[in-house]
């Protein structure tokens, strides 16, 4: 008895493409005339099985504050030729630490295509909540550069990007220049040069003459009686 291997071939081996279909998620088109395969066409859907598509990520701001009180951190996300930014998943986009694929993260929101950095290559602005993106970095000491990667699914195919964002610490004010303190009565002032007084200076006073002063003028003695002369006397006896 002659065996029929071929159509059992055939046969077991379009089955084996059948399951190979079902264990990778793909769809699958198989048409068989007279016993042999005129068509099949397998069309797989396993992100996990391809590398990423490469994208092109910018958040901004490209700085920022644990404490900073804005709502928004925003991403620009560009694709390689061959992908439309149009085709991603908006709800698969996530924003998380490190340079992989999100396995959870922040999700987007506000999905915008446009080209931002005018550079004829459109792209897609999503923005993701700031408190949650700051809840991600909460172990972060600033200033420190920090990694971060924004992933999804674009035509059935993951893509990621990275881009640095520098954690800085919170602006310090200025402190306030205050007047120099007034100085005390009494007080003697070491700096700058003496002040020049225009007052004239105040006139020596003259001492007073007393009476012990030897400049006082004596009052002279009457002339002395010639010698052998006598005195008269008023009543004119000698």
């Amino acid at each position: 008895m002659k065996r029929r291997d071929g159509p059992v071939a055939i046969v077991a081996g379009a089955v084996l493409f059948l399951l190979a279909a079902v264990a990778f998620g793909s769809g699958a088109e198989l048409g068989l005339s007279g016993g042999t395969i005129q068509q099949i066409d397998l069309r797989f859907d396993c992100p996990g099985c391809l590398d990423p598509v490469g994208a092109q990520v910018d958040l901004k701001p490209e700085s920022l504050q644990k404490r900073s009180s804005g709502s928004w951190i925003t991403a620009f996300v560009e694709l390689p030729d061959g992908y439309d930014v149009g085709g991603i998943d908006v709800k698969s986009v996530l924003l998380c630490r490190g340079a992989g694929v999100c396995g959870g993260g922040v999700p987007a929101r506000q999905p915008k295509i446009g080209d931002a950095d005018h550079d004829g290559i459109p792209d897609l602005k999503v923005q993701f909540d700031r408190a949650q993106v700051i809840a991600l970095i909460a172990d972060v000491t600033p200033p420190q550069p920090v990694t971060f990667a924004v992933s999804g699914q674009i035509d059935g195919r993951t893509f990621v990007g990275t881009d640095i964002v520098r954690i800085v610490d919170p602006e310090i004010a200025p402190e306030p220049i205050l007047d120099p303190p007034a100085e005390p009565p009494g007080a003697t002032l070491t700096a700058g040069p003496s002040p020049t007084s225009s007052t004239e200076p105040s006139p020596t006073p003259t001492p007073t003459p007393t009476e012990s002063t030897s400049s006082t003028t004596a009052t002279p003695s009457p002339p002395a009686s010639p010698s052998g002369d006598a005195s008269v006397s008023p009543s004119g006896e000698a």
